[in-house]
């Protein structure tokens, strides 16, 4: 399986049988599936579980429409099925990856595995208590309540902060801290 975030323009000298899984919409992913490109569909933030309940909340995941728009039913069957990947560098532990995960990966396995006349976020709803205790059946013992998992709009900016949070503390508090140690060392060597 190859990871295809970007454009790959070289298609014509790929085997066919390489699987792409798809992030982001690559602009010639139609073209590809239209020719017989077999793909594991990544194109849904909402399906990124690692992502907060703030930004995507779980009737948003479940209303997400996942179909790659401009293709035939036929050249559909190319795509084998949906991901829904938990990034883990803000996961620091299993309770927080089932509180990530549950509820959302239900909802997930429902779009994917459901006809679109078939689904139904009222009844999603009522099979959540029995979702939750098939859950503490097998183990999972931090799943998201559907309070955490639908938070209000105050609860919802607050998830969203401490994400960015963390991000910027990830990503960028490193990148500032990484640029000033060049800049001074460069400053070293001009002198």
């Amino acid at each position: 399986m190859m990871w295809n975030w970007d454009s790959v323009e070289a298609t014509q000298w790929l085997d066919r049988d390489i699987i792409w899984q798809m992030c982001g919409m690559p602009k010639n992913t139609q073209a590809e599936i239209t020719a017989g490109r077999r793909m594991v569909n990544s194109v849904s933030f909402p399906y990124y579980l690692d992502l907060p309940y703030g930004w995507f909340n779980l009737r948003a995941t479940y209303e997400n429409t996942p179909e790659i728009p401009h293709i035939d039913a036929a050249s559909a069957k190319n795509l084998l099925g949906l991901e829904a990947p938990l990034w883990t560098e803000y996961v620091p532990n299993m309770k927080k990856a089932d509180y990530c995960t549950y509820p959302r990966l239900g909802a997930i396995a429902e779009i994917a595995w459901t006809a679109p006349e078939n689904r139904s976020w009222a009844h999603f709803q009522q099979k959540l208590e029995d979702y939750y205790r098939l859950l503490s059946v097998y183990g999972v013992e931090h799943p998201a309540t559907l309070k955490q998992a639908m938070p209000g709009a105050l609860r919802a900016k607050g998830y969203s902060l401490w994400f960015n949070r963390r991000h910027l503390h990830w990503a960028g508090l490193h990148n500032l801290i990484d640029d000033a140690k060049v800049k001074k060392s460069v400053a070293k060597q001009q002198r």
